[in-house]
């Protein structure tokens, strides 16, 4: 099977397409094209969508891409994908850094970076930003609880974290609460975790940590999971209340900048 860069370039030189001509559609320089097709470097997706388009390739560029990002990813990434995309609804908790699911594309990109210095984060944070429209997409209910000290840990600096935390207030389509500092529960204490809910099979939770992160099926695990879940929403603010505290917070990176 070919990888991404050869598809371009058999694309580009079946058309008749220099370097250059594919660098304007793709907005990069001609050298930028060559170091993709030789494998080295990539495209953001939108860019490639460009390409396909130009080429009249009819999305076989677009699934050459999306098929060497998918392969570019560790195993127990692409199966907590897989999984959370089939599930009818999300519930997650993010105690240190805002959910993925929600997650900017700079924001994403100085997170993944910091904890993979030296590699190319792109097909990691491509992925992540994807999710949310999946989800979308398959009608599923998500529920998302971030504590504060992920509103206020700064992930790229004063701009990335406004921007950031604009997008947790306007975003569509998602009940979002905040546990804050002087909860009297310890419940957030269980570290980032998710629930994925399945129509035609049981309950399975995913906990993440600096390891990586495992997905359960356990059923006596998922329930003490599911208890603690019910704990962290009871003591969190609502969401019209979250979305003011999380207003006051950001006015406080504007300041910063």
């Amino acid at each position: 099977m070919s990888s991404f860069g050869e598809d371009l370039r058999s694309l580009r030189e079946a058309a008749g397409q220099s370097r250059e001509a594919i660098g304007r559609v793709a907005a990069c320089s001609s050298s930028m094209v060559a170091k993709v097709e030789n494998g080295h470097r990539s495209l953001r997706r939108s860019a490639v969508q460009a390409v396909d388009a130009h080429l009249g390739a009819s999305g076989r560029l677009l699934e050459s891409f999306d098929r060497d990002r998918h392969e570019a990813l560790p195993s127990w990434v692409k199966a907590v994908a897989s999984s959370e995309a089939k599930a009818s609804a999300v519930a997650v908790f993010a105690s240190a850094t805002v959910p993925g699911l929600l997650q900017t594309r700079a924001y994403a990109t100085a997170l993944i970076a910091a904890g993979d210095p030296g590699n190319n984060p792109e097909a990691a944070v491509e992925s992540r930003l994807g999710r949310l429209a999946v989800l979308r997409g398959n009608g599923a209910d998500v529920h998302l609880v971030v504590s504060e000290a992920a509103l206020r840990w700064r992930v790229g600096g004063p701009g990335v974290m406004k921007e950031q935390l604009e997008a947790l207030i306007l975003a569509e389509g998602v009940r979002l609460q905040v546990i804050t500092n002087d909860c009297p529960s310890a419940a957030w204490a269980v570290g980032d975790m998710s629930l994925r809910f399945f129509k035609d099979r049981p309950t399975v939770a995913y906990v993440d940590d600096a390891a990586g992160g495992r997905t359960i099926a356990d059923v006596e695990t998922v329930s003490r999971l599911q208890k603690v879940w019910a704990e962290l929403t009871a003591f969190a603010l609502s969401p019209t209340d979250a979305r003011a505290f999380i207003e006051r917070v950001r006015g406080a990176y504007e300041r910063l900048e």
